[in-house]
Order: structure tokens, then sequence, then C-alpha cells
């Protein structure tokens, strides 16, 4: 007890206890000591190692294509279903007939409704063609009575003609009596002195009175054929003025009868057009009958079943999935971390059904995740509070998503946004203080504002 020999009691009491014996054994403190120091060396190693800043978000699988997404199939008219050409699960290529549908209203129920409406557009047409013929005969009426009209002021023109120089002719001939008279006229005067006189007989002078009188007398005719014809000219020029508007006035009412004939064509012509809408609407309705596949695709679900049931214009009935589309996420983030994601950043996603282990911090040494890009980001707020963004695959060659028949629209997805690499310890530090991730802007971001920079100095220069 007081350790006054060196003889121990343990030694003789105790050795051959096992318990004891291993309380001596001091290796394992050794080995212990050693892990401590090694695992808090490792443990500042992990301290400055990298770790990338995230972000992450919950969304879902859709496309980018807003033609290629799942589409409910419509009826165009009101209707009843005859037949079904497909079911659900079939696959089905672009304008193949899905169903067909019967008429139920009367006005469309004629089979021959689209002949009878194409006789009436040809009866119609063949109307105007007896319009167009009337016009034609109408306007050569008009061209006859033009030519008419100039063959009767040439045949006056030639009248004028002659009768000037009927005129000059008699004015010719009056001159030449007026001074064969005043001739006469003077030997009578001196014949009667000599008669006076006793030196001529009374027959010479009455000789010289009958000439005279003959040639007052033809000079007295010769004057009024002169006054007959100008008056015959004046008639003449009374005609020449009434010529123009007496063709006219019978142009005007031909070009009446025209203008009529032009109303009445124009208005077949409208009723034309009114039939030949109404025909090609009878031909569109009669090929919406039959619902076709809108774009190469499964059928999901039908939304109307059996057959001699009624449809409304516009009734939801199948819905279809598109086989070939470009597949994309869309995600939605926090509004605090909005400002940190980027169009262009890289991204990681987990799709719902594929295994995978994730490390956010260290996205290298994730498994069972693929690579994206953000493509878009919504500047508005979605109705859950939380911002919406794109993301697409990063490299659709080198890393592809998996394929549509084994990844549909509507699948969930998990995203990890990608942003700086910072050392372990400041994660730490942040997150234990509740900071959120650095904000930064990437390196294409940031080369764009140095090249605008450099341009504005530039001009300013």
């Amino acid at each position: 007890m007081l350790n006054i020999s060196n003889n121990s009691i343990a030694d003789r009491f105790f050795d051959h206890y096992r318990a004891v014996r291993k309380t001596k054994d001091l290796t394992g403190f050794k080995y212990f000591n050693r892990f401590l120091f090694f695992f808090f060396l490792g443990l500042i190693v992990v301290l400055f190692l990298r770790w990338t800043q995230n972000v992450t978000g919950k969304g879902y699988v859709t496309t980018r294509d807003l033609s290629a997404r799942p589409q409910v199939v419509q009826s165009f008219i009101a209707g009843k279903i005859e037949a079904w050409y497909v079911r659900e699960g079939d696959s089905v290529k672009k304008g193949d007939t899905l169903l067909r549908l019967s008429e139920i209203k009367n006005k469309f129920q004629d089979p021959l409704l689209v002949s009878r409406t194409q006789d009436q557009i040809a009866l119609k047409e063949q109307g105007q063609q007896v319009y167009q013929q009337e016009f034609d005969a109408i306007e050569a009426q008009i061209e006859a009575l033009s030519s008419e009209r100039k063959l009767k002021e040439r045949s006056i023109r030639n009248k004028k003609l002659q009768l000037s120089k009927q005129k000059a002719s008699y004015e010719s001939e009056i001159m030449t009596l007026e001074q064969k008279e005043q001739t006469l006229q003077v030997q009578y005067d001196r014949n009667n002195q000599l008669l006076q006189e006793g030196l001529i007989p009374r027959k010479e002078l009455e000789q010289k009175r009958l000439k005279l009188q003959e040639t007052t007398n033809k000079l007295v005719q010769k004057k009024n054929d002169l006054k007959i014809l100008n008056a015959k000219n004046q008639a003449l020029i009374i005609d020449q003025q009434n010529i123009l508007p007496t063709y006219t006035q019978k142009v005007q009412k031909l070009k009446t009868k025209q203008f009529s004939i032009t109303n009445k064509r124009l208005k077949a012509q409208a009723d034309i057009s009114k039939q030949q809408t109404l025909l090609s609407g009878y031909e569109q309705r009669q090929q919406l009958n039959y619902i076709l596949a809108p774009f190469s695709g499964r059928i999901q679900k039908a939304l109307k079943v059996g057959t001699g049931n009624t449809v409304k214009s516009g009734e939801k009935l199948l819905r279809i999935v598109p086989s070939n589309y470009e597949l994309i996420v869309e995600t939605f983030i926090l509004p605090m971390d909005y400002p940190l994601v980027h169009v262009g950043s890289e991204a990681r996603i987990r799709f719902d059904g594929w295994p995978a282990i994730v490390f956010n911090g260290w996205p290298d040494q994730s498994f069972g995740t693929f690579t994206g890009r953000v493509i878009a980001k919504e500047n508005f707020i979605s109705k859950n509070g939380k911002f919406r963004i794109l993301i697409a695959a990063k490299d659709p060659i080198k890393e592809p998503w998996p394929d549509t028949n084994l990844l549909s629209i509507g699948s969930g997805a998990q995203t990890v946004s990608l942003l700086k690499d910072v050392p372990v310890w400041y994660e730490l530090w942040r997150y234990l203080n509740g900071f959120p991730p650095d904000y930064y802007k990437p390196k294409s971001d940031s080369k764009s504002s140095k090249k605008d920079k450099d341009k504005s100095k530039k001009d300013d220069k």
C-alpha cells in the first residue's frame, strides 16, 4: 500500500485477471491518438477544399416547343360520334384519323349540299355571261352610233362645200346679170331719147325693153336661188349643231343601260362570291367531320367515349402526347436566390425515378445527375411565390438527357444551380450565420461589361 517494498501486491493478486492485464496495455491509446490526429488533420484539409455554392429548386420536366406540349384535341363542329379509329396508348402520326363525326344541324345534313351549291354558282356564272353579252351588244351600238355620227358630219360638210361652190357660182352670175342689166338700161334710155327725137323706130326700142326685162327676170331668179341656197346652208348648220346633242343623248341612254347591266353584274358577282364562300365553308366543314392528329405522338386518354354521343363545338375529345420534342426543366427558386442565377450558368439536375448520389457542393463527385444550363428566367413572380427558371441540356450530344421514351413530360426534377467556388470553412461560416450565397456575375457578363466600357471610352474619345 505504502510501496515500502518493491514487491507489488497487484502483481501477486491481480495479474492473473485478464481484464486487469488489458488495462495495462497502452498500445490502443497510441492508435486512438493517431486516429484523432489524422482525423483533425483531414478535417482541417477538408475545410480548405473548394466548395461550389448553389441554389436548389424543385420543378418538373416540360418542353420548350409550345406546339409539342401535351395537347387536348377538340371538336371543331357540333356533331355525333360515329366511329373511333384509335385506342388509348396507340401511337399515331400527324394527319392520322382519330374519329369521325356526323352532322346534327339540319342545314348541313344534305349529302348533295356541295354539288348543289356548285350548280348554283355555275348558273349565276352563266347569268353573268349573259349580262356581259348584253353589255357588249350595247357597246357595239354605241360604236355604231359614233360611226353614224361621223358619217353624218362628213355628209353635212360635203353638202356645205357643194353649197358654198354653188353660192359662188350664183354670186358670179348675179354680178354678170347686174352689169348686163345696167348696160341694157343705158341702151334703153338712149334709144328712148333717140325715139323721141325720131331717129329710130319704136320697134327697136321695144326690142331693147324686152332684153332689159328678160335680164331683170333672170337677175331676180338668181337672187331667189341664192336666198334658197343660203337657207339650205343655214339648215345644214343647224343640223350640224344638232348632231352632237342628238347622238350624245342616244349614247347616254345606252350608257344608262350599261350602268344598269353593270350593277346587275356586280350583284351577280357578289352572289357568286357569297356562294363560293359558302361552298368553301361546306367543303371545309365536311373535312372537319374527321378529327385528325395535330402531330405525331401517343394517345394518352380519351375524354369522350362511346359512339352515338353528341359533342358540342370546341368540346374536348382526347389528349395526345407528342413523341418527338426537346426536353427542358421548369424549376422554381426563392426570391432571395433570383439575383444569383444568370442565363447561361450551369446547373445539375436529378430526375425522379433515376438513382442518384448528389453532393451539392461537389458537382463533379455527384452520381446520376445530368448537366444543364439556364436558358431563361422569368421576371415576374409565380403564384407559388417563387420565380420560374428554365433549364435545358448543356450539350445534348456529349451529355444527353434520358430518352423521351423513358423521361416523360410532367416528371419531377430537382435542380442545383451552380454559383461561385468558395472554401468549405467559408461556406460553413456563411451557413451558421444565415447569410445568402455570394452575389457574383458570370465571366461572360463581366467580359461583356468590360467590352461595353471600352467601347464607351472609345466613343467618348
